[in-house]
């Protein structure tokens, strides 16, 4: 017997530099087996970022009258160890995970 999710589960996000510029993308499909941590990447961000866990709004197999929003966060700005060197990069990383009770929630969220 395998646990798997029965609808899938979307992110949206957004930066603070450009908030109208909203992403949306299937982090978990259909048939995921859970439970399952996914991470993200974004290159030279520091944070800033709104992110929101959810069902899609035509998902097949949600009750009518459940909620589609899972959880929303908002990630303020983080620090740089080294923030004098001029040429250095970052990397901000979030990890989301949809848990042994498929309860989709942000894990983590570093440089």
């Amino acid at each position: 017997m395998e646990d798997y999710n029965s609808i899938p589960i979307n992110i949206t996000y957004s930066f603070a530099d450009k908030p109208e510029a909203k992403k949306t993308m299937e982090l978990f499909p259909t048939g995921t087996n859970f439970p399952i941590t996914k991470s993200l990447a974004f290159k030279n961000k520091l944070g800033s970022m709104d992110l929101l866990i959810h069902y899609p709004t035509d998902a097949p197999n949600l009750m009518k009258g459940l909620p589609t929003q899972l959880a929303e966060y908002k990630i303020h700005d983080g620090k740089l160890k080294h923030a004098e060197d001029k040429n250095a990069s970052c990397e901000f990383v979030i990890k989301v995970g949809n848990n042994l009770n498929q309860i989709s929630i942000l894990e983590s969220a570093e440089l």
